[in-house]
């Protein structure tokens, strides 16, 4: 290899890395512009650019002869010699372009009219795309040798790199800036942290929901800069929901925010960290409580006039015997009346567990709960000729009050009796793990819909269906439930399809943290 073939070639080394170095196409028209005819020798150099529709081409005169007097107008994507270099997506080296057969009057025809007859054209190509085409033009009767296409070649590899990466930056650009719009423009918080606790992002509102100044957690260590215990135990292996009291001394002191907080994983399966998203609910928080006070105040005041319904109905039977007709009138008014005073006892048994006015923390034998709910259910479990399996520890100790958690497991159990066919199973399975106690209630009854199961837990709430018409209940059974399960810093979730059963679960921790 010649040395001057050698010197080229270092050449070429380094106009590709000028190439690489910049994201601009304009830029990198440039470096050809300026760089070039070190190692391809050109008396007119233009790029041949193919449109974002692929239909046609611009050419953008970069250097020489002519670069002001070449047509700027749009072609069309098969019209002249570049269009046959595009077509064919081959390189040629053309000795004289006056005799070509398409050759284009508005390229070809003034080139040869400034006296350069020679051409090397190159195909710009990304896989099976043609971007372009690189235009090498010289008045030389030589013309250009095999050596020059060879060089030119590679020029034209490292265009059709740097044009892709050009394309990749521009849109992820793009997408970053809208993405920049959005975080900004949202009332939410969104904070993202990685793997060793670094905010990797942090938008506005969530700044401002923590009383910090704009762009004050960007790559710092998050509990270095807020202290709140609540939204630190958000990152965990599993999406978890907690409210957060916003910190005293910002904008929004004292505003309730329902965080979410999920693991952030590429679609290559890679743990990149979390990400918690803020929502202000302090008025749906002033609407619940309303809606709870309201109903309270209602069912205690109704708690007097069903009693007297009650007694005013047992007393009827006393005066005389009954017809037929007011016989059946009687047992609907003590029926409605004993509905009517469960749901009030319901209603205000909620109203105080969410209050938290009677809830009595001591360690007691769970195991022996169990025992005692399960003898309580085993006339109903035994009229349906259902079996009821458990599994339980040997021992086990919890703190809580047990009252209340025997409240629970008779709503479980009772719950998976009514809504499990004659002949059906149930399990009640008990274990510890990581310092809780986790209690699942499995049956194979009737199941619930998916549309159903976000709504469960909701006061009132029933699943509506054919299967379900003819059992009685409240629906105010599972809010309670939940409300017990809350005010022992417990979760509680449900499983569950349609004709395969259901598992109602929860989990609370063994002991009060001292």
């Amino acid at each position: 290899m010649s040395d001057e073939l050698n010197e080229r070639l270092a050449q070429v080394s380094e106009i590709l890395i000028a190439l690489a170095g910049s994201p601009i196409p304009s830029q990198q028209f440039q470096v050809l512009a300026d760089y070039a005819g070190l190692v391809v020798p050109y008396d007119f150099l233009a790029f041949c650019l193919v449109d974002e529709a692929e239909s046609g081409y611009f050419v953008f005169p970069l250097d020489g002869v002519g670069r002001d007097v070449v047509a700027s107008r749009p072609y069309t994507r098969h019209e002249g010699v570049v269009g046959r270099i595009l077509h064919n997506r081959r390189s040629e080296i053309i000795s004289d372009m006056a005799q070509d057969p398409d050759a284009n009057p508005d390229l070809e025809g003034i080139l040869t009219y400034l006296g350069l007859h020679a051409a090397l054209i190159l195909p710009i190509r990304q896989e099976h795309k043609v971007l372009g085409a690189l235009y090498f033009a010289r008045q030389d009767p030589a013309g250009y040798s095999a050596s020059d296409l060879q060089i030119a070649r590679l020029l034209a590899a490292g265009m059709a790199s740097a044009l892709e990466s050009a394309r990749y930056y521009q849109r992820l650009a793009d997408e970053r800036s809208t993405l920049a719009a959005v975080l900004t423009s949202t009332q939410d918080g969104v904070l993202v942290v990685n793997e060793e606790g670094l905010v990797l992002l942090a938008n506005p509102a969530f700044e401002q929901m923590m009383g910090l100044s704009l762009g004050a957690l960007a790559g710092q260590r998050l509990v270095e800069k807020v202290d709140d215990p609540a939204l630190l135990a958000l990152f965990g292996p599993e999406t978890q929901v907690a409210e957060i009291r916003l910190p005293d001394g910002g904008p929004a002191a004292g505003r309730i925010t329902q965080a979410r907080a999920a693991q952030v994983v590429t679609e290559f399966g890679e743990f990149v960290g979390w990400t918690a998203v803020l929502r202000d609910i302090t008025v749906l928080k002033e609407l619940e409580q309303m809606k709870s006070d309201f109903v309270n105040t209602v069912s205690h005041d109704l708690k007097n006039p069903i009693n007297t319904i009650t007694l005013a109905a047992e007393l009827l039977e006393k005066f005389g015997p009954l017809t037929e007709k007011q016989s059946d009138m009687h047992t609907r008014i003590l029926q409605t009346a004993v509905y009517m005073n469960e749901l009030v006892s319901d209603l205000l048994d909620l109203g105080k567990i969410q209050a938290g006015l009677d809830l009595r923390l001591t360690p007691f034998d769970f195991r022996a709960l169990v025992e005692d709910v399960l003898f309580s259910v085993a006339g109903a479990a035994e009229q349906k000729g259902q079996q009821i399996e458990t599994q339980l520890p040997a021992q086990l100790t919890v703190e809580a009050d047990e009252r209340r958690l025997k409240q629970v497991l008779l709503n479980l159990v009772g719950n998976a009796i009514k809504y499990t066919p004659p002949q059906g199973h149930i399990r009640l399975v008990v274990t510890v793990e990581k310092a809780q106690v986790v209690v699942a209630v499995q049956d194979n009854g009737i199941g619930i819909p998916a549309a159903d199961l976000p709504y469960v837990f909701d006061k009132f709430y029933r699943v509506q269906n054919e299967t379900t018409r003819g059992i009685k209940g409240t629906g105010l059974g599972l809010a309670i439930t939940w409300s017990i399960v809350e005010a022992h810093h417990g979760r509680i979730w449900v499983e569950s399809a349609p004709g395969k059963g259901s598992t109602f679960a929860f989990a609370l921790p063994l002991f009060r943290n001292p």
